[in-house]
């Protein structure tokens, strides 16, 4: 943000799902499987998986 640049953006995800074929993930995010779909259904601005945050980066 110090540069001297137009714009500057962030990204600060909370929470993740990997995305089917992935190998490097904690052995564990196996049992957020589950607590991501509600989560979505909750609050679904709040969790993404890797691909629209990967696009959102390159545009």
């Amino acid at each position: 943000m110090a540069l001297a640049l137009k714009a500057a953006y962030m990204f600060l995800p909370g929470f993740m799902l990997p995305t089917k074929g992935q190998k490097n993930t904690m052995k564990y995010y196996k049992y957020f499987k589950r607590l991501y779909s509600i989560l979505r259904l909750m609050f679904p601005n709040f969790v993404c998986t890797l691909k629209p945050l990967g696009l959102a980066m390159i545009n």
